[in-house]
């Protein structure tokens, strides 16, 4: 950081370098969760976030399908683009693409 900022808040160094004390000896006087605790916690947690759509876990899916075909799926495109006429909709492309 530059000089300036050292003095503009060099007196509020010392102010939070004590709330972040305070704040792990407030999780420190805590003590430890259970295994139980922790998993109905987690279950609780899962059951909440079930019905969302879960985007990484779907582009991993295509990542796995496009890695699969992208030959076959490359060269079906290319003979399209090229051998139908150019104002052909792109839904018929990516049905024949799929359908490879």
């Amino acid at each position: 950081h530059s000089p300036t900022n050292k003095v503009l808040y060099a007196r509020d160094v010392s102010h939070y370098k004590e709330e972040v004390k305070a704040y792990y000896q407030q999780i420190a006087d805590m003590g430890a969760v259970t295994k139980e605790e922790m998993e109905i916690f987690l279950t609780e947690e899962s059951k909440k976030h079930e019905n969302e759509f879960k985007e990484w876990s779907a582009m991993v899916e295509l990542g796995k399908y496009v890695q699969r075909y992208s030959v076959q799926s490359s060269y079906k495109l290319d003979y399209y683009l090229l051998m139908v006429q150019p104002h052909i909709n792109v839904n018929v492309i990516f049905q024949h693409v799929a359908e490879a």
